[in-house]
This record gives C-alpha cells, structure tokens and sequence, in this order.
C-alpha cells in the first residue's frame, strides 16, 4: 500500500476535503514535486498571462504546477503591463496579490475614413468600422484600412505627445477598378443563360416522350401486339429509362434556372457597381487630358497694347 488516507465531512464539503488530502498524498504515491499558485488581482478586466499564455481576467487558481520559473504579466487598457517574476518552491500552496496601479496617458484619435463602415486595424488587430474614437497610449501605430469596393491602404504615424484634442485621421480611399470583375461576372451570366437554354431544349422533348409513353405503356403491355416475354421486358426498360430521363433532365433544367437567376443577379449588381470605377480615369479624355478640376481655374483677360501713330 502506497498511501492510505481518511477523512471526515459533510456532503457539501467532500470534494473540498478530498482535494487537501489529495494534495498531502499525492508526494507519496507518484514522488512528484508540484506546487499551487493563486493569482488575484482585485479587477475582473485585468487580464492575466503566465509566460505569454492567456491565463484568463480578475484571477485564476493552479492547482498543480511544476515548480519553476514563471513569468506572470498583467494587461489592462489604460494602465501599464505589470510583470512579476515568481517561483513557487516544492509543495507550495502561493498566494500573491498584485494590482495594476499606474495609470497611463492615452490619446483620443478620431478615426473618420470614406466610405464609412470601412475596416480599420492597428498593428492588425481589428478596432472597428469608421467613423469612431479610440484612445490610445503613446507609440507607433501601423494602421490598416480595407474595403471591398475601394483599395486598401497603410498608413504610419507615432503618438509622441498626448494632448487634449482629439487627433483626427482623416482622408478618402481611392476607389477600385472593377472593370474586369464586371466582365467576368458578365461572361459566367452569359454561360448560365447558354446553359439555361440547353437544358430547356433538351429537357422538353424528353418529358413529352415520357409522358407519352405513360400513356402508351398499360394498352401495350394488355395487348396481344407484344407476344413474348422478352419483348414485354425490353419495352418496359426502354419506357423506364425515358421516365428516368425526364426526371434527371428536368433537375437540371430547375439546377439551370437557379443559376441563371443567381449569375443574372450578380451581374446587375456589378453594374451598379461601375460607378465605383476610379473618377479620375472617368473624367478624362482619350488623349489622356484631364476634363476633371480639383479647385478653381480663373482665367484673366489680357490687356492688348495700344500702338502709336
């Protein structure tokens, strides 16, 4: 016998008793060293990390760990990291008690991109869709916006100093070329429309056939025209397989029509959306020449020199 052990409590306290005398057994029974650890921080929104891993919010409890070093770090919004450096001893029940307590500056940033509801990311991880504010501490920052009609775009830029406006990001996507999705999604509605037409062609004369033979099939088989056993046989076979054909071309014709509807739909959506295509490409010439001004273009009047007699 390795361990033997016993103990006294109440329904409601069994499995807390059992657990403390597991934990004097355990050394005993397989001869391994382990250590508890109890994180509590006081804050449900502190969010806990031990050696990088994500540990969970507020506190957590380890029941079994293998003494050694660990790295616990604390991470809030609007305070600095807080990192701890620990090592529990063998059979160690640790307890420690840290809180995040220094505050740090942030800075509002007022992020208002067009079109609105465009995606934006800081140092890709996602924040929102424009417009919105976000406040954010000192440090460089690599923004990242996207949209599905317009180009994504990066842009840089550091918060050296914190200072009480907002600091507004401010500008517009360029809009995207969509001239070739346009064609493709014309050709694939041209192709269910071809598609469409073939199944339609195909499908009708083979359930007329069918239908016909559905009629045709009890008076020939009653009749004395079909005198063998062998005949009967190979007409029934010939009208079962056209039944078959009327039923799977007729699938494909529904098959077909839903295609064609959903290819024509998107198709008129492209359409709508050439107007996306780029406006400064829109407003030129062929030759190239702007038609397009940005601003206010005056032209003066010159005044012609009088000759003398």
């Amino acid at each position: 016998m390795l361990e033997k052990f016993s103990f006294i409590a109440e329904n409601k306290d069994v499995t807390l008793q059992l657990k403390k005398e597991l934990k004097k057994a355990l050394p005993q029974i397989f001869s391994i060293p382990y250590a508890s650890l109890n994180i509590n921080t006081d804050d449900p929104e502190t969010e806990i990390y031990i050696n990088s891993n994500y540990a969970g919010k507020g506190s957590v409890y380890f029941p079994y760990l293998i003494p050694q070093n660990y790295v616990i770090t604390l991470k809030k919004d609007g305070f600095e990291e807080k990192t701890v450096n620990l090592r529990p001893q063998d059979f160690e029940d640790k307890t420690i008690n840290i809180k995040l307590d220094k505050e740090v500056e942030m800075q509002t940033v007022y992020f208002h991109i067009e079109p609105l509801g465009t995606q934006v990311f800081l140092n890709s991880i996602y924040q929102g869709t424009t417009p919105f504010k976000k406040a954010l501490p000192k440090g460089r920052y690599i923004m990242t916006v996207k949209h599905k009609l317009y180009q994504n775009f990066r842009y840089v830029f550091n918060i050296e100093h914190i200072i009480s406006q907002d600091l507004n990001i401010l500008f517009h996507l360029q809009t995207r070329n969509l001239e070739k999705e346009h064609k493709r999604k014309k050709w694939l509605y041209y192709a269910s429309f071809w598609n469409f037409t073939f199944s339609l062609t195909a499908t009708v004369p083979i359930v007329v056939i069918a239908y016909r033979n559905f009629y045709r099939s009890s008076a020939l088989f009653s009749s004395d025209s079909v005198s063998s056993e062998i005949n009967t046989q190979t007409y029934y076979n010939l009208y079962l397989s056209s039944y078959v054909l009327a039923f799977v071309f007729g699938a494909y014709t529904v098959l077909s029509m839903g295609w064609l509807f959903f290819a024509l739909a998107r198709y008129l959506l492209s359409m709508e959306k050439k107007d996306f295509i780029p406006i400064l490409d829109f407003y030129k010439k062929q030759d190239g020449e702007e038609l397009l001004t940005i601003g206010m273009s005056v032209n003066l009047p010159q005044r012609k020199e009088q000759t003398k007699p």
